[in-house]
């Protein structure tokens, strides 16, 4: 064909940035993410049925949220949340029949906000990710 123009493109700056982006910068941002959305979990957790028993005692205020691991860098991201006091897992796995202290309280308080709103939690981290995207 007569009159072809063209050029040719460069990629390797991009492809030096995309990794940096793919291996650094998604998963920082998706650590960061996860660990923000973690009180408003444990909240459900002391709000929500099955309820925290006693919401305003100590169990309730032993929150913990412990910081992003990512094993050897790699795409694993584990972020970590509950209840700190001594007796908290032991009080989580009471029976369904115990005669709860705080009306709608109940077993597996926690697990079950994760079950119940899993697909809440994480669209709530994805905005969070895509609104730190720069």
């Amino acid at each position: 064909m007569a009159g072809q123009t063209g050029f040719i493109m460069d990629f390797s700056v991009f492809a030096l940035k995309f990794g940096q982006i793919t291996k650094e910068e998604i998963p920082n941002n998706a650590a960061e993410s996860m660990y923000e959305e973690w009180p408003y979990i444990l909240a459900d957790a002391i709000e929500k049925e099955p309820k925290c028993p006693v919401k305003t005692g100590f169990l309730s205020k032993s929150q913990g949220i412990n910081k992003p691991i990512r094993p050897g860098g790699g795409g694993n991201i584990t972020v970590s949340g509950g209840f700190t006091a001594k007796y908290a897992a032991k009080v989580h796995e009471m029976p369904e029949s115990t005669n709860w202290s705080e009306p709608l309280s109940g077993p597996k308080f926690l697990e079950a906000k994760l079950i119940m709103y899993a697909q809440e939690y994480l669209e709530s981290i994805a905005k969070r990710m895509q609104s730190k995207i720069k």
